[in-house]
């Protein structure tokens, strides 16, 4: 009987022993842990996908404007669109100032002939104007660029002459009259050509371009 009594207390202090017992490192891993964990994961997955987020980021903003600002980019993109558009202007600026379009040549000569006092000019003097007032010597190679660009020019309507674009205006030196195609090309003959703009002043590039086949 003792001998019972003696197995039986030593089994419910061995009971009580592993009831005590602290878990190991592998079983201490609590929930809260478990959640700290996958906390960090994600906050690492997170961070490698920054700029993916930062594109997302940028089209969600377009859609709903109540989400937060990026003030420092947004800056950095205004300052480059303000100093983009200010080349822009200076570019223009540059342009106008030294060349000028098929259409501002032929305006100008249209309203010297509504004005009284007709303009033609010569093929180097267009070319100058439209295209590079610093060309040098001459070459064929300019006459056909500046009769393609003349002929790029919108119809517009001349007094005494009808429907006209900039190579109405555009003479040989030689000759003070268009090319010998050019009558094929218009509604006008060249007698109404010769009324209205026989006796008009030619304009040609300045200084002279002493080159063979100068027009």
């Amino acid at each position: 009987m003792g001998k019972l009594i003696a197995i039986v207390v030593v089994a419910a202090i061995v009971y009580m022993l592993t009831r005590g017992k602290k878990p190991s490192a592998k079983e201490s891993n609590s929930p809260k842990e478990v959640e700290s964990g996958s906390g960090n994961q994600a906050a690492q997955s997170a961070s490698e996908s920054e700029p993916a987020e930062y594109v997302a980021a940028d089209k969600a903003a377009a859609k709903n404007p109540d989400q937060p600002v990026d003030h420092a980019r947004s800056a950095e993109q205004l300052r480059k669109a303000i100093n983009d558009l200010e080349r822009t202007k200076e570019d223009d600026v540059n342009q106008n100032s030294e060349r000028q379009s098929p259409n501002q040549l032929l305006d100008r000569f249209i309203a010297a002939v509504e004005a009284g006092r007709p303009e033609v000019c010569t093929y180097a003097w267009a070319y100058s104007q439209m295209v590079n007032p610093d060309y040098g010597k001459w070459s064929q190679g300019f006459t056909v660029k500046t009769l393609n660009l003349a002929k790029q020019s919108s119809k517009k309507q001349c007094e005494g002459l009808g429907m006209v674009r900039l190579d109405t205006f555009i003479v040989s030196k030689s000759s003070g009259k268009p090319s010998g195609g050019h009558w094929a090309d218009v509604a006008y003959s060249e007698a109404d050509w010769e009324r209205v703009l026989g006796g008009a002043e030619c304009l040609q590039a300045s200084p002279d371009v002493k080159a063979v086949g100068k027009r």
